[in-house]
């Protein structure tokens, strides 16, 4: 006789407060759309999404504003406009049109509000029944948070605080940077800090640090030392190949800063690689001078360990191959 088999499932991405850094739409968290695409397993434009902002339904000016933001960052990874469909948990769904969505997605709000609601609605089975079947949960602050056993430590026996149980943990969301974990609980505790997330599968789960290469690469043509001091560990290498140079983070800052000319960027490629991010991206100066730059990031705790990056010169075919008259301007 063949015993109960647990499920196995694997695409729960739960996010502290979302996807883009500052909520700036042009400061996306790399690896954190990297992870929910892979996941996806199918391009953002294709991908049908079912939009759950109960948990702010309390307010409905917040509620409003939480869902015109994350409905912003999805219609800048791709999802198209008509692809997300709006429900406030109310006992209309049914599970057969639950699952015809690639995507559920719960806005923040007020966790034991969203969690009551659930409960009530017996949303929980339709969670579940698409969590199992290897849909896409993805959760912001309390969507996060409800799929844990208890969201609220300070309080551990109160009803009202837990979850759904998909986690065998604790968790509180927008901690602290640096703020350290509970070890006194009965059970894990997962402390997310703005920009994180975390990757979760039957087995368990892990936690993401996401780094944004926007902002860095802002804050680099802008020569912002300050600024940049944040982003390396005390021990980070950075080689410019093509010249031969390796500095420390302080070198590496200094060169920047003192660069001469004003310059900007464009990032035309980002890919995550094993320990950070492979990034493509085209510089420029006033006079006309143009650079494409391939930078392979070593990411550590947040912070940049390791940084090496190659230049070219960008220039027109030369005469030899123009005589040719193959080929044709990539843009």
């Amino acid at each position: 006789m063949q015993g109960n088999t647990k499920p196995t499932w694997q695409n729960v991405l739960l996010t502290d407060s979302g996807f883009y850094y500052d909520n700036e739409l042009d400061k996306p968290l790399t690896l954190l759309i990297s992870r929910f695409q892979a996941m996806l397993g199918k391009p953002f434009s294709e991908a049908k999404v079912l939009f759950i902002p109960t948990a702010a339904m309390q307010d409905k000016t917040k509620a409003d504003a939480i869902t015109k933001r994350l409905q912003s960052e999805l219609l800048c990874m791709g999802v198209l406009p008509n692809n997300i469909t709006i429900h406030d948990i109310d006992g209309s769904l049914t599970e057969d049109d639950a699952m015809k969505f690639d995507v559920i997605y719960f806005t923040g709000g007020n966790t034991p509000y969203l969690a009551k609601r659930v409960k009530e609605a017996n949303f929980e089975k339709i969670i579940k029944k698409m969590i199992y079947a290897n849909k896409v949960y993805v959760g912001m602050s309390a969507g996060s948070m409800l799929l844990m056993s208890h969201f609220n430590v300070d309080d551990i026996h109160n009803p009202i605080f837990e979850g759904l149980g998909l986690i065998n943990a604790y968790g509180t969301a927008h901690c602290a940077p640096g703020m350290p974990s509970r070890t006194d609980l009965p059970l894990p505790h997962i402390a997310l800090q703005e920009n994180q997330a975390l990757e979760v599968h039957n087995d368990g789960y892990k936690l993401i640090k996401a780094f944004s290469a926007e902002k860095f690469l802002s804050d680099v043509m802008a020569q912002d030392a300050a600024a940049l001091q944040k982003y390396f560990t005390p021990d980070a290498v950075i080689c410019w190949h093509d010249s031969n140079e390796q500095f420390t983070a302080a070198e590496y800052i200094r060169a920047n800063c003192e660069y001469p000319g004003t310059w900007k960027c464009r990032i035309e490629r980002v890919n995550e690689i094993d320990g950070g991010i492979a990034l493509v991206y085209r510089i420029s100066s006033e006079d006309g001078e143009m650079h494409l730059v391939t930078s392979f990031i070593t990411i550590d705790d947040e912070k940049i360990s390791r940084m090496d990056e190659y230049y070219s010169m960008c220039d027109a075919a030369p005469e030899w191959r123009q005589a040719m008259k193959i080929g044709r301007p990539i843009i």
